[in-house]
């Protein structure tokens, strides 16, 4: 009889005393996603444009890079690619800010930065980011990404003691590039580098076909010629000028003459290391890489993470010279 009551009070107090906190426990576990880390010690805020709606909204500075690194790199990434990301946003939205004798944003005078990828920063509020990664990953993805802000917060990226212009992309297909050759401004950083650690971005390649009479438009000249012989067409475009790593810096298209760069826009591509090729009354564009090639190269940086480098080691490796240094009060 003595067992079968200590067995009967050892299963009440466990059900009274020991379940419930169980249950709590796991409620916690599976509770609401952490806030956003904030800049407390040095309180900064910044006005940000947001496209969508048109207004400027001002958010602490913290905030605002968890949802510009979710916006422009995967969440899936190894997560010293994301803490030097984190890192590179921070310097990028800070030497911008006013408060830090910035000029602000261009296109949008009252604004510190905006959500325009193409001219500041992407950016996904909480909602976009959970449609982005769905309701299951949302938590998970949110709380790594929080993380690697957290782990990096104050830290920003400093060439002679001076925050640099931290340029980024995704792929930039096995070699970085002068920012000299895309802008036309030597910048002792933004050095093109050898990167043998993006050739599995599924972005390092892409394939794009255009009518003729559609390139013709959009460069505004007429490229489709005779061919020699006078049998069938020929195109009219030759390129002049190329770097190093195989980028057109210059392009003769019919009786006109663009940049790279400016090819790219017209049409669309998503590099200027391209390729064409006639098929019937078509143009095919081959590219290799993903964005302008300059600074840090995003499927890079997470290659180097795979391989066991630090966040440090990945921006001083894309960024020439430079110092990873904290924000005075942080």
């Amino acid at each position: 009889m003595r067992p079968l009551l200590l067995g009967t009070f050892a299963f009440l107090m466990f059900t009274i005393i020991v379940l419930p906190s169980l249950i709590v426990r796991g409620l916690e576990l599976a509770g609401p996603v952490p806030e956003p880390p904030r800049e407390e010690a040095a309180g900064l805020t910044l006005g940000v444009f947001q496209e969508q709606t048109g207004e400027i909204v001002e958010m602490p500075l913290e905030d605002y890079i968890l949802g510009v690194v979710a916006a422009e790199m995967p969440a899936e990434f190894e997560e010293e690619a994301l803490k030097a990301q984190a890192v590179a946003v921070r310097t990028f939205a800070l030497r911008r800010l006013k408060a830090y004798g910035g000029q602000g944003c261009e296109k949008h005078p009252g604004a510190d930065v905006c959500t325009d990828p193409a001219h500041c920063q992407g950016w996904l509020s909480r909602e976009e980011q959970q449609q982005k990664w769905g309701l299951v990953n949302y938590p998970r993805f949110q709380e790594k990404l929080a993380r690697a802000v957290n782990l990096t917060s104050g830290l920003v990226i400093t060439y002679d003691h001076e925050l640099i212009d931290a340029a980024y992309h995704s792929t930039c297909a096995g070699h970085t590039e002068d920012a000299s050759l895309v802008w036309g401004q030597e910048v002792p950083y933004l050095v093109g580098v050898p990167c043998p650690y993006d050739s599995d971005s599924p972005r390092y390649t892409d394939e794009v076909s255009y009518p003729l009479v559609e390139v013709a438009a959009r460069l505004e000249t007429q490229v489709a010629v005779p061919a020699a012989g006078g049998v069938g067409i020929a195109v009219d475009m030759a390129v002049l000028e190329e770097s190093e790593t195989g980028r057109i810096l210059k392009l003769q298209a019919g009786e006109k003459t663009y940049t790279g760069r400016e090819v790219r826009e017209r049409l669309d591509l998503r590099s200027t290391k391209f390729r064409w090729e006639l098929e019937g009354e078509n143009l095919v564009f081959t590219t290799l890489g993903y964005g302008h090639g300059v600074g840090l190269c995003q499927y890079g940086a997470n290659g180097m993470a795979k391989e066991g480098r630090s966040f440090r080691e990945i921006l001083q490796y894309y960024y020439r010279g430079v110092a990873i240094e904290a924000l005075p009060g942080t």
